[in-house]
């Protein structure tokens, strides 16, 4: 088949896990085109007490400490001793960082102790003959070796020994400022583990010599990177210094989305199910990403700011792992075992389209759905207490998939349960009936159940807003506007009010039929305004085109209230308080099927 070089097309990627002990069967080399050496004595010094921490509570089922990843390129020659060689693209900060620690280790090694006294030609007539054969064939210790292409331009020279990691450290004077923060960091180094040693000597106060001391310290932390530590090595094809670029204008590191994507794409796929396969994978990506950026979908889906995410893709990736994003790499690495898992049954084509585009698929299709547009966003948007804390997007999808994917049953046995109890309802479905629901909401008061108040009021907004789902601007409940603003409480009828305002007709002022739904910012401007100015600044923000919730708006424009009874138009009576806690109870019990009493509204009004 013909190479496709449309820029578009997938790019050959390998992609893997790699211990850092792996990393010492390399050479590595660091072109110039990278900027130097930029560490500081504080960032080794997190990293060192890190790795400590690792090693003091890690058990054998931890998962190994990961570091940033690493992008290489491999390079066509080998290493004078038959190593392969690595251009690094991305990674040599945390790369130069091990080799330091590595190399002061090695310092105290007994090989290299060994290895600087045969240096000396005076020592080596003073030893045998076979002793320095066997000293040869010892293994050196552990140490990554570095070169860095010279950025001196008066010397001219290139990829020289003065280049290498092991001869700057060893210089008596930094020449470069990449020499000055790599002989600063080495120091930070030692330093660290000189106090360490005397910290762990005074507080188990034992009579080790500092040389044994320092010999237990390095050499947990040497047990802790080479076997402990690992990065995601991310090789791809094609022109270095350009995905260098790529990857370093604004100093942007590889994201989760990106790995993942990678891993889908990568070069060992092409023999199972070609380029055509790939490159459709690549085209659902992009139509997937499409999907996410637009904020009406992203807003049901999450309570979340996008902005809060490396990319939105994540999310999808959140849902199907149950992992946090905030953790380094989880997505990538849950997804990378669930491929492993799967990989010797079924093709990546096939395990891409049951873990990622199956679940994309229910999520359009809760978004899609009246029924489940309802159910699902009004879930996830509302306040979570007691045992509902853990309902989230990924919840929701795991019993979807125990469910069977029967919307009907999903609804039934799951999401309807799940509302009953943000509203404050703990019996099962089947113990529910009006009379119950009716007393449970005639009890609500802004003072005791403010939380469930709000989980009502929501609930109402949504229902009445109507069953098509939000595939644009007002077409259903606008979950994107609504979560865009924060929002509270307000007393119809004020708490507080400015002035003496008449209230003759002996409601309760803190129950539903005298609250609704503001953004905080317009309550806190009129949380103690009369009737008449609320039911403007509602009219003026209407006008202007502002997200309302509906039936905040049904309420200042006493929507709720008979002709008959709407004998004061400028204030909120007991009659409108009456009809809008019945609108509320008969809208309710129509959702949970429990039966309701005729409407007061009149829907074509």
């Amino acid at each position: 088949m013909k190479k496709n070089t449309d820029s578009n097309s997938p790019a050959t990627v390998r992609i893997k896990t790699v211990c850092i002990g792996e990393l010492l069967e390399y050479e590595f080399y660091i072109p110039d085109y990278q900027r130097g050496y930029r560490w500081t004595a504080t960032e080794v010094r997190e990293l060192l007490n890190d790795l400590k921490e690792y090693q003091e509570t890690h058990t054998k089922d931890s998962p190994p400490y990961y570091l940033q990843p690493l992008v290489v390129k491999k390079r066509k020659e080998k290493s004078s001793k038959g190593e392969q060689k690595y251009e690094v693209i991305d990674g040599q900060q945390r790369l130069t960082t091990i080799g330091l620690i590595l190399h002061y280790i090695s310092q105290k090694d007994p090989v290299v102790k060994l290895m600087k006294i045969l240096g000396s030609e005076s020592n080596r007539k003073c030893i045998p003959a076979d002793v320095q054969a066997a000293a040869k064939d010892v293994p050196s210790p552990a140490t990554v070796n570095i070169t860095y292409e010279t950025r001196d331009t008066e010397k001219e020279t290139k990829n020289t020994e003065e280049g290498r990691l092991t001869y700057i450290i060893d210089k008596d004077d930094a020449e470069s400022l990449d020499e000055y923060h790599i002989k600063t960091v080495y120091g930070a180094i030692q330093k660290w583990f000189a106090d360490h040693s005397k910290q762990e000597q005074n507080r188990e106060q034992k009579q080790n010599s500092e040389q044994e001391q320092n010999s237990e310290q390095e050499q947990n932390i040497l047990r802790t990177l080479t076997e402990h530590t690992a990065v995601i090595w991310y090789e791809p094809d094609g022109d270095a210094h350009e995905l260098f670029q790529r990857l370093n204008i604004g100093r942007i590191p590889l994201t989760n989305a990106e790995l993942i994507r990678a891993l889908f794409l990568t070069s060992k796929s092409t023999d199972i199910y070609g380029e055509r396969e790939q490159v459709l994978i690549a085209e659902q990506w992009n139509d997937i990403e499409r999907r996410f950026a637009d904020d009406h979908f992203w807003y049901f889906l999450t309570n979340e700011d996008p902005k809060t995410y490396d990319t939105r893709i994540d999310l999808l990736f959140e849902t199907i792992t149950g992992m946090k994003r905030t953790d380094r790499y989880a997505l990538y690495l849950k997804l990378e075992k669930i491929v492993d898992e799967n990989r010797k049954e079924k093709t990546l084509y096939e395990i891409w389209n049951e873990k990622v585009i199956a679940p994309f698929q229910t999520l359009l299709r809760f978004y899609e759905d009246p029924e489940l547009y309802n159910n699902v966003g009004y879930i996830i948007a509302a306040k979570k207490f007691g045992d509902t804390t853990n309902l989230n997007l990924n919840s929701l999808w795991e019993r979807w998939k125990k469910q069977g994917t029967s919307a009907k049953n999903f609804i039934s046995f799951y999401t309807k349960p799940m509302i009953q109890k943000l509203i404050g309802i703990e019996e099962g479905p089947n113990k529910l009936n009006h009379d119950k629901l009716s007393g449970h909401l005639e009890s609500i008061k802004f003072d005791v159940n403010k939380l469930i108040a709000h989980n009502v009021l929501l609930l109402h907004n949504t229902l009445s807003t109507g069953n098509i789902p939000s595939t644009g601007k007002g077409l259903g409940f606008n979950f994107c506007d609504y979560k865009k603003e924060s929002w509270s409480l307000e007393h119809i009828y004020p708490q507080n009010p400015q002035q003496e305002q008449e209230n003759q007709n002996n409601y309760d002022i803190d129950k539903l039929g005298n609250l609704a739904l503001l953004s905080k910012e317009d309550n806190s401007s009129v949380s103690n305004a009369s009737f008449l100015d609320k039911k403007k600044i509602i009219i003026d923000k209407i006008n202007k085109g502002n997200f309302v919730p509906l039936c905040t708006q049904r309420v200042f424009l006493r929507y709720y209230t008979l002709e008959s009874e709407a004998s004061q138009l400028d204030k909120w009576t007991k009659d409108d308080f009456d009809a809008y806690e019945r609108e509320i109870v008969n809208t309710l019990s129509r959702f949970f099927g429990v039966g309701d009493k005729t409407s007061s509204t009149n829907d074509e009004q």
